[in-house]
């Protein structure tokens, strides 16, 4: 307990009726992306680092690496920084000017966050906020979906949709079984309306061995891997073991992607 004994210590009503001394903190924050935005003060949309975790340019999004996390005293420093600047004593328009980019260029809104003034850093706001499964890993999936769609119709020219028809069918055949969402008018995202991500994971659990063979291998290795990620992003436990294979899957992904990529 050394390392926490500098932070402030509340006492509280645990099970039992027991009183705990605690260190609050907030671990984990679930919202859809549109909600982390608005939450982490970043601008989304057609911006330069739409992010709420990490500063990495959106032009990067597609690109497998590593970038500069945000972080509450980080943000609180750029506000306090760029509000300096902007209000400062000489007020010479050119230099006001240029210290608005520095809210451009890291996509925050000049307004000051109610989480910084919570202790630092158990209530980092960006460090807690979780995957969106439906907003994000449901949108890479659905716009993943859209290019396979894509892929198969320009390289098919006239014969395309009636393959895309036969991926259908063999969608609509398979057999009912618990939780499984049937797929009667289409599996591709142009057939489908406002999917669910329930809707999305049934999606997920049958679209590789209903159209495998009317795609190149590229594309089926990349959609295979993407799938192998969510999987193992989405399970309720993980091990040392499980973590290495979901990195793999996503190096992976990234590897065999630039044929979606190309369709776009």
């Amino acid at each position: 307990m050394a390392p926490f004994r500098k932070f402030d210590i509340f006492k509280m009503q645990g099970p039992d009726q027991k009183v705990y001394k605690c260190i609050p903190a907030l671990a984990a924050y679930s919202a859809d992306y549109q909600e982390q935005s608005l939450l982490a003060l970043v601008k989304s949309g057609n911006t330069a680092r739409g992010c709420p975790r990490c500063f990495v340019l959106t032009s990067e999004y597609r690109e497998n690496g590593t970038a500069e996390l945000r972080t509450s005293s980080k943000m609180e420093h750029l506000y306090k920084l760029g509000n300096g600047l902007l209000h400062g004593t000489e007020g010479e328009k050119e230099e006001d000017e240029e210290d608005e980019e520095i809210f451009m260029e890291i996509s925050m809104h000049n307004i000051q966050n109610a989480f910084w003034k919570l202790p630092q850093p158990f209530f980092d706001l960006h460090d807690s906020l979780l995957v969106d499964d439906l907003h994000q890993l449901g949108g890479v999936y659905e716009h993943l979906l859209n290019c396979l769609d894509k892929l198969i119709m320009d390289l098919n020219g006239t014969k395309g949709a009636s393959l895309i028809e036969e991926i259908n069918n063999r969608a609509s055949m398979i057999p009912q079984y618990k939780d499984h969402r049937r797929f009667n008018q289409g599996i591709f995202p142009r057939f489908l309306r406002n999917p669910t991500y329930t809707e999305w994971r049934s999606n997920m659990a049958i679209i590789l061995p209903c159209c495998y063979d009317y795609i190149p291998l590229q594309a089926a290795l990349c959609l295979r891997h993407f799938l192998d990620f969510v999987m193992h992003t989405t399970a309720e436990e993980h091990t040392e073991d499980s973590l290495t294979e979901m990195e793999e899957s996503l190096d992976a992904y990234y590897k065999y992607s630039p044929i979606v990529v190309s369709t776009t």
